[in-house]
């Protein structure tokens, strides 16, 4: 067939940027490294790979306690201080005997004030987490008997606030020692009331017992829906066995209790008692027979007790008394 064939090598003129970018670039990456050796070696404590002091901190299991401090990275930030002073010491020296430049010089200066900045921070941070400490302590305004626990772990607390999820108190606190009992007196009575005024209280709890008291204050307001006035009485002498939101009822007195007043004494019904000659008497029956006694000073407690000194516990008062009873006559009891 007698076909010439001819081959010729492309013309490939003048090589182009990304020809020569990627013929430089291996020079040009060792380059760079050793630039940013020679930089480290200057201003780092003179190790190649010295990049300073790390701001991580191992975690030590042990450790159960967590400090103002630790919170705040203050001994991180001091750590920093002491190896940017050293760093910059180290400069100075190399500065005078002209192995840095000033640039570099300027460098750990710069990185010496950043580290007295982040001590003073950290410092700062301190004293704001214990300020914020001190305000989450919670405490009472006196000594007293917790009676419940209004929130849990976890609840978020409103004082004076009515938002949901919220609760308004974190425990209920009553000084035990200073219980009071709130008394509602009506409008007409007010006018025999007055602060300081004796008064006897008997709870519901201990029907047989009774506890003195004083009127401490009197509310200055009236309740118009219910026309009383509300008296708030103290107690003389405290009991433990009081406890807050029992039942009471309370007694005033005109005149103050004196300690002979306080004591028991007998007495015996009104119905039981006679009169002969101005004279006040009472029968017993003792031994099968009617004896009469006398009252030496007669004075009814309440409506209708007369007090006896002369009586014994136990004995057998006749009720009431029937103008054929004489002194000395014989008599039988029947069940």
């Amino acid at each position: 067939n007698n076909v010439e064939i001819i081959a010729m090598p492309l013309d490939k003129g003048s090589p182009g940027l990304l020809d020569i970018l990627i013929s430089w670039f291996p020079m040009l990456l060792l380059i760079g490294v050793w630039i940013f050796f020679m930089r480290q070696m200057q201003s780092g404590s003179g190790r190649a790979m010295g990049f300073g002091k790390s701001r991580a901190k191992l975690l030590n299991e042990n450790k159960d306690k967590v400090t103002f401090r630790d919170v705040a990275g203050i001994d991180e930030a001091k750590a920093e201080l002491e190896e940017a002073k050293r760093v910059f010491k180290r400069s100075e020296q190399l500065l005078i005997k002209k192995y840095i430049s000033e640039a570099s010089y300027d460098e750990s200066f710069a990185r010496l004030e950043k580290a007295k900045a982040a001590f003073r921070a950290a410092e700062a941070a301190v004293a704001i987490s214990k300020a914020d400490f001190a305000q989450s302590e919670i405490k009472a305004p006196f000594d007293g008997v917790v009676l419940t626990k209004n929130a849990n772990v976890g609840d978020n607390i409103t004082p004076f606030s009515a938002a949901a999820n919220t609760k308004g108190a974190v425990v209920t606190v009553a000084d035990m020692a200073t219980l009071e009992v709130e008394v509602d007196i009506s409008e007409v009575n007010v006018e025999k009331i007055y602060v300081g005024q004796t008064v006897v209280v008997r709870l519901d709890a201990f029907r047989e017992e009774r506890f003195f008291g004083k009127v401490a204050r009197m509310v200055p307001t009236i309740d118009r829906s219910k026309a009383t006035r509300m008296i708030k009485v103290g107690f003389l002498n405290p009991d433990s066995r009081i406890l807050p939101d029992m039942a009471a009822k309370v007694s005033f007195l005109q005149e103050g209790v004196l300690e002979e007043d306080d004591k028991p004494m007998l007495a015996i019904s009104k119905d039981a008692a006679f009169k002969i000659a101005d004279r006040t008497y009472y029968f017993v029956v003792k031994n099968s027979l009617i004896k009469r006694r006398e009252i030496l000073e007669p004075e009814l407690i309440g409506d209708d007790l007369f007090a006896v000194e002369n009586a014994k516990l136990g004995e057998e008062v006749v009720v009431p008394p029937s103008s054929n009873l004489k002194d000395g006559l014989k008599v039988s009891i029947k069940d």
